[in-house]
């Protein structure tokens, strides 16, 4: 289920984020729009995300030879531009990885966090909640390099290159997609940069149509060049804490530069016999794990 809060907080940020980019001035292949697979499948792994170009993307990196991490990253990196409802690099979460050679688990903390001059203004959870006020400093970019760094194999350039490969060229919008634009038309009317990506001349782009976002593209192949570093830092970072003071928010590029992942143990508990690894605070592991044992004391 889509709530329109959280479609307008997401595309807000991400029309942010692009709007970071528009003065590279990247070019837009004439290439036709990638396209989808009704059924994304591999012979030695299997892959499950919200999206088959997301799924693919995984794909691509375990026939190379990657290992499950490389295709969490790569995926997670395409679902950012093929579902921009519900991901993307203005974000944050987390991610649990095991280990099982060494039997050791780890748990990556990527999530948003407040900017430090948090107390220099005064933020109204209702009135605030749709403007640069409530943008927090992203943490999609350093948790998915971190994972990559410390438990991947393949390079990042290769890992990027189907999401890269998505906005550049394009893809067919899904269902699920158009319908979110005709529901937000207002609200992406509002801004340029949200207006130009996801509408045509004013009016919504349709299931089938091809989606292109090449200031976008431009993001992800800094950060595939450069690392974190090519989004924390340098004109990505100065562009995108500009636009977003300039818009009332707070968030400097100190903020941004500081901004670390952190990698930490998951929290861990039993269910039935089964060992169950979750994700540590500031998500819901440990009352997932809690909601288990409730239930171990039922006959189900």
């Amino acid at each position: 289920m889509r709530y329109p809060n959280v479609v307008r907080q997401v595309l807000t940020a991400l029309a942010v984020v692009s709007l970071t980019c528009v003065l590279f001035s990247p070019t837009i292949l004439a290439q036709t729009p990638e396209p989808v697979a009704e059924v994304a499948s591999g012979h030695n792994g299997m892959v499950a995300t919200a999206h088959p170009l997301a799924s693919q993307a995984a794909l691509e990196m375990l026939k190379a030879g990657g290992n499950a991490v490389d295709a969490a990253v790569a995926a997670a990196f395409a679902i950012g531009v093929v579902e921009p409802d519900g991901s993307g690099v203005g974000g944050g979460g987390g991610m649990v990885v095991y280990l099982r050679d060494r039997d050791q688990a780890f748990y990556i903390n990527y999530y948003q966090r407040t900017s430090e001059s948090i107390d220099k203004i005064k933020y109204d959870p209702e009135s605030d909640r749709h403007t640069a006020k409530a943008v927090l400093v992203p943490g999609t970019v350093a948790g998915l390099t971190t994972a990559l760094k410390e438990f991947g194999t393949l390079p990042l350039s290769q890992v990027m290159a189907p999401a890269i490969r998505y906005a550049e060229r394009g893809f067919a919008i899904d269902a699920t997609l158009a319908q979110l634009i005709l529901d937000n038309t207002e609200m992406l009317l509002e801004d340029s940069v949200t207006s130009a990506t996801f509408l045509d001349e004013g009016f919504p782009r349709m299931e089938g149509d091809t989606l292109r976002q090449p200031a976008l593209a431009h993001t992800l192949k800094k950060i595939a060049a450069e690392g974190a570093d090519g989004f924390y830092k340098g004109e990505v970072a100065k562009d995108l804490s500009s636009e977003i003071t300039g818009r009332g928010g707070i968030m400097t590029m100190e903020d941004l530069a500081d901004y670390r992942a952190e990698l930490t143990t998951p929290v861990e508990g039993t269910y039935r016999g089964y060992r169950i690894l979750s994700a540590n605070a500031p998500q819901s592991g440990a009352s997932i794990i809690e909601a288990l044992n409730i239930l171990e004391n039922e006959n189900l």
